[in-house]
């Protein structure tokens, strides 16, 4: 005898799947209008997605943000492009601030290392 929810499982995620794929269109026209969409506060973590419309580089960027979990003064920056002219370099960077003056840090690249 079959499980009687995994039938419903099963529909219930291919309707999620159906949703998905039916809003892209309207994230797409969205982003073309703002040129950016951001999901997350400006200060803590975030995620933003947003257009690139260069001479040599056209596609889209995204862009995720976080504290650094051992470091609380430090943010690290994920870059990712996707990019159908040009050539990506996607890139990883550590920005900290001094303790004693709360002001920022030169961002060195790679990342954040743990202490």
């Amino acid at each position: 005898m079959k499980n009687p929810w995994s039938k419903f499982i099963a529909r219930f995620i291919f309707v999620l799947a159906w949703l998905f794929f039916i809003s892209l269109p309207l994230v797409a026209f969205y982003l073309a209008a703002r040129q950016q969409i951001q999901i997350g506060a400006e200060e803590g973590s975030h995620l933003r997605i947003f257009l690139l419309t260069d001479s040599d580089a056209e596609g889209f960027g995204v862009e995720f943000v976080r504290p650094f979990p051992s470091d609380p003064d430090c943010i690290e920056t994920n870059v990712r492009y996707f990019l159908w002219s040009g050539n990506p370099e996607n890139v990883t960077f550590c920005q900290c601030n001094d303790p004693q003056s709360n002001g920022p840090l030169p961002a060195k690249t790679g990342g954040c290392l743990p202490p």
